[in-house]
């Protein structure tokens, strides 16, 4: 057990000392962190707009309402060893704390997050990474004001697919 805290203790304080010689240097990105999400991630994420499609999620309602209806009604996954799979497939659990605490520092001015609870951690990264993909979606951009109709989720779709 020693050697378990010893070694998490260690990549605890590299990871400080890079953000550190990174601030240091006036760089912008933290070399641990990914500058894109990766082609799997996105994918996935982009999968789960398809299923609220499909299930008939979305119709009549607000194309603005799109990220809420699909990222935030439900959670991505159950279960804390699920989460920490995930988390570290896709993007790795850093990431993700360091995503949610800027995200959230952003937007709220506090973190709210337990970042503890890999569950926790895991829906709420989804939560943001979700909010990035469906930000890049031109049909989404040009009828922000316009509700779902059968024409304009066929749009999504195409998008989603290409």
């Amino acid at each position: 057990m020693l050697n378990v805290l010893f070694i998490f203790k260690k990549v605890k304080l590299l990871f400080i000392e890079i953000r550190i010689r990174s601030k240091e240097s006036n760089q912008i990105n933290n070399p641990l962190k990914p500058k894109i999400m990766n082609y799997q991630t996105k994918e996935e994420l982009k999968s789960t707009i398809v299923d609220a499609i499909n299930d008939g999620r979305i119709e009549g309602k607000p194309v603005s309402e799109l990220h809420h209806e699909v990222f935030n009604t439900d959670y991505f996954i159950i279960g804390r060893y699920q989460a920490e799979q995930w988390l570290i497939k896709n993007g790795g659990i850093f990431n993700a704390i360091e995503t949610i605490k800027d995200y959230e520092q952003d937007n709220f001015g506090e973190v709210n997050t337990d970042l503890s609870e890999a569950e926790k951690v895991c829906n709420m990264y989804v939560y943001i990474l979700g909010e990035e993909i469906i930000n890049e979606l031109q049909v989404i951009r040009d009828n922000w004001d316009n509700d779902f109709t059968p024409e304009l989720i066929e749009e999504l779709r195409e998008e989603l697919e290409n």
